[in-house]
Formats: structure tokens, sequence, C-alpha cells
């Protein structure tokens, strides 16, 4: 029997049939009260509510523990999600109040869905963006590499190498800029080529001085309306003075926050470190472990404070990732069988 029978036999045991996983997976409105039932396999439209299932009267211990889940609930709002609610019973102080909770399947397999979901929607925006800035003519050092590799069949990842070289020299050799940001990055810390932008006219003084043998350069930003029905004539954007950028930064930093759609990867790093420590129920411990497998050369490059980390992937892209993605990948870890 695999997991998802055993779930299903399960809820068919305390609820006379298997909870409608795919209907409470549609509501973000959940009680504490239905989510708190729901967390420990008991369908809140039982038969038998309250203090009743099939099988008879549902245990004290259990009471409890359901209790308890239903005041931390409360105590935070009073409507949700399954995929909040995933997140929450992974969390180190409902652990320590309930318990660690053996969620059902069912639960589990909403919230990777709306993983997989959350992921493309920031995908989606993640190119909006991108598109958005590169017609205000910036792009990060790793879009211009790809732009250069596109055009000319040079390697993305050699030129990526060379511009992040450049922008970290004493002195600059490439004048690079924190995103929203007009004014240089300083250079008391090293810069990343995903993160930080150029313009189009210092990418192709780059290119001149660097590579003078590739037929390529980075057009000029696009035309554009500075006052909106203000009569003004569109004016091409020649100039850093002129050029206007709307990177909507809150849109990159949901995508960062949920993970960009290789949670598998990051999870077959972090499970042996969980493994090793002996599966501890708090996260703490392992993020203090994995401040200690900080290296250049990856997966985990550096760790940023109490609340991010750069995660290096195989293919050798980095990004950067939050403390909570880390928290969604252990939840997912933990409820792994």
């Amino acid at each position: 029997m695999n997991r998802a029978e055993l779930s299903d036999f399960v809820e068919e045991v305390h609820n006379g049939e298997p909870i409608d996983w795919d209907y409470w997976g549609s509501l973000s409105n959940i009680t504490p009260a239905q989510a708190s039932r729901l967390a420990f396999h008991i369908d809140p439209f039982n038969k038998e509510p309250g203090k009743k299932w099939m099988e008879g009267t549902i245990p004290d211990d259990l009471l409890e523990k359901i209790a308890k889940a239903e005041q931390l609930l409360r105590s935070q709002r009073e409507e949700w999600s399954l995929n909040d609610l995933v997140i929450f019973f992974g969390e180190p102080d409902v652990i320590e109040a309930c318990g660690e909770v053996s969620l059902p399947y069912g639960m589990v397999q909403q919230f990777e869905k709306r993983q997989k979901e959350l992921s493309a929607e920031g995908e989606q925006r993640e190119a909006e963006v991108a598109r958005e800035r590169n017609a205000a003519g910036r792009y990060t050092l790793k879009e211009a590499s790809e732009f250069i590799k596109d055009r000319t069949g040079a390697s993305a990842r050699d030129i990526y190498a060379m511009l992040e070289r450049d922008a970290n020299a004493i002195p600059s050799k490439l004048t690079v800029y924190k995103p929203d940001s007009k004014i240089p990055s300083n250079q008391r810390t090293r810069v990343f080529g995903w993160h930080v932008e150029a313009y189009w006219d210092d990418l192709n003084e780059w290119l001149k001085n660097n590579l003078p043998r590739l037929d390529c350069s980075f057009p000029a930003p696009e035309l554009n309306v500075e006052k909106e029905g203000s009569g003004d004539k569109k004016e091409p954007r020649t100039g850093r003075r002129n050029t206007q950028i709307d990177v909507k930064r809150k849109a990159t930093e949901t995508h960062s926050a949920e993970g960009d759609g290789r949670p598998k990867e990051r999870q077959d790093f972090f499970r042996p470190i969980w493994e090793r420590l002996e599966k501890p129920k708090r996260n703490d411990k392992i993020w203090a472990e994995l401040k200690k497998c900080t290296t250049e050369a990856g997966p985990i490059k550096e760790v940023i404070g109490h609340d991010n980390f750069i995660f290096m992937y195989q293919d050798r892209s980095t990004s950067p990732l939050s403390r909570k993605t880390f928290q969604n990948d252990m939840t997912i870890i933990r409820n792994q069988k």
C-alpha cells in the first residue's frame, strides 16, 4: 500500500470516505476549526461532527492536539488555504505545540500543485519584467551574456564570466547598477551578474574594448512617451537621463520567495543534511549547518544574514532564495515518506 492509498484508507476509516482535497484546495477561506481537523485526516463535513468520528469518540490526546492547532491558527488569522496550512504545520513553534503532524497526502499534493502554479506564474512575471527592463536599455549580466550568445554563437558562460569579472574589478571595467537604481553600484561588496544591471551603451563600449571581432551591439532603448496624454511626442531613450525604469521588484521578490521551479534539486541537497542531523524538528539547526556548507563551488555559495542564501544549481546558474523557500522545501521533505 503506497502513501496515497494509505492516506485514503485512514480518511475512509475516520470519515466514511476519502476527503475531497480538490474541493478544499480551491478554497482560500478555510476556518481555523476546519483547518485543524483537516490536518489530522478528519473531514470537517464528517457525518459525526464534534468529538465523534466513524470509529466512535475521537481520543482525548488527538482532540487536545486539534484544539491547540485551532488556537494557533486563529491567533494568526481567520482564513486559510491548504498551501498556507502545509507551511504553517512545518513551523518550529507549531511542531513544538502540536508535535510533528503527518499531514494527509492529499493536502501535501495540493501544496505541491500550488507551488508549481506559483513557479509558472513567477516565471511569467519574471519574463515580463525582463522585457520591460531590456526595452529600457538595461540588462542583467546574465541577460547580456545570453543576448550576445544568441547573436554571435559565443559561449554565454564565458561571456558571463568576463562580464562579472570586469564588474568586480578594482577599478571597475564595467559600470553596473542595482535594480531600480541609477547610481552605480559601489565596490565594497562582490556583485553578482544575475542581480546587477548594465546599460546598453556601457555594454557596447565593453564589447568594443574586449571583444571587438564579435559582430554584436545592444540596441538603444525603445521609443517612450514620457507623459501620457500630455501631447508630448515620442522621443528615443538615448541616454540614462531620460530612461525611466519600472522593474516591478515586488513580482521578482515574490518569485524568489516561492522558488524558481527547481525545488527538487535543492531538496536533494537539503535531505542528506537533515538525515545526518537525525531529522531535527526545527529548521534552525539545519540552517546553521548550511552556513558551514558555504563554498564558492556551491551549491550554497553564500548565506546572507539570517534570511537569505545564494544557491547554485547543477547548470552553474545561481539564484537568491529566502529562508521561507528553505522552510517550504523542508516541509515537503518531511512530508515525503
